[in-house]
């Protein structure tokens, strides 16, 4: 994973700078630093890299700014903000607008270590994911669904009637009949298209996992979240989301559902913040979901 291994450290304090530097050099990443905003997007242009440590306050513009102009590179490498207490307010905010995460000081080999290696994994899943939604994007259109019948005629008409449409929608079938499928196929042919499609199964997750999930969380809201996390709404932010078996969510996670699908917003999981999200929300379930209602389950 050598293209996984490039970092760019950026810290006007040298003692902090150098810790990063030769920690992460130590474990085989190939380094550079830059002492303000202005060098470090110099440094990015002559030559990418794959992930990009930024404090939390430079001398000449703030980490927020220039995680916006990263954010705005073709290709931008993932950003780790490191901040004192004093400033996590910032950080958090920066996970909010795309940080990857961010560590706080004071520093340690170890856990600035845990936390790069935990990136790096993320890094390559992501990259995974952007190859596999590619293909997908590539190969999921209508004509991919295959039936001669008049049922399956009635349902490419319906696939191609919401084609340009901005529409939820509620897919039911039994198991294995191309839910999903279906779901690519509309996003596909949407004007989303260039957009991420991501896909969650909500059953099997304790309440919690999939609070955590769905709308993310911030770091210490639960025992293992060492940093904060976007949720799925977040990463398909301007795109499409398909959550599979809606009818397996909890009536708590129905309710704050509800409430993005209404006012197009969330809250992190252990946050009192509520961040904007737009998204088309596609679901899918193999029960019937009217009677769920009436057995006061939905």
């Amino acid at each position: 994973m050598t293209q996984d291994r490039r970092a760019l450290v950026v810290d006007s304090d040298p003692g902090s700078r150098d810790l990063v530097c030769e920690t992460l050099a130590a474990d085989g990443f190939t380094v550079r630093a830059a002492d303000s905003g202005e060098a470090a997007l110099a440094s990015l242009q002559r030559d990418p890299v794959d992930l990009v440590f930024t404090a939390s306050s430079l001398p000449d513009t703030a980490g927020l700014t220039l995680l916006e102009s990263i954010r705005g590179l073709p290709d931008p490498p993932e950003v780790i903000f490191i901040t004192a207490y004093e400033t996590i307010d910032a950080a958090v905010k920066a996970v909010k607008r795309g940080a990857l995460c961010y560590i706080t000081k004071p520093l340690t080999p170890d856990r600035l270590l845990h936390l790069t290696r935990k990136a790096v994994e993320e890094i390559r899943l992501r990259r995974e994911n952007e190859a596999l939604r590619r293909e997908l994007d590539r190969r999921y259109t209508y004509k991919d669904l295959i039936g001669k019948s008049p049922r399956m005629q009635e349902v490419f008409q319906l696939l191609e009637n919401l084609t340009g449409t901005e529409s939820n929608v509620l897919i039911t079938g039994k198991s294995g009949t191309g839910k999903e499928l279906a779901a690519r196929a509309i996003h596909a042919q949407s004007p989303r298209k260039d957009r991420r499609f991501v896909a969650l199964n909500c059953g099997g997750l304790t309440e919690t996992l999939l609070e955590s999930e769905l709308f993310g969380h911030v770091k210490g809201a639960f025992t293992g979240a060492i940093s904060s996390k976007p949720g799925v709404f977040q990463e398909a932010d301007g795109g499409t989301l398909f959550l599979d078996e809606i009818a397996n969510m909890p009536p708590s996670m129905q309710v704050k559902l509800l409430r993005m699908i209404q006012e197009g917003e969330i809250k992190p999981f252990g946050s009192n913040q509520t961040c904007k999200v737009n998204v088309r929300f596609i679901a899918a379930t193999n029960r019937e979901l009217l009677q769920a209602v009436e057995d006061g389950i939905f």
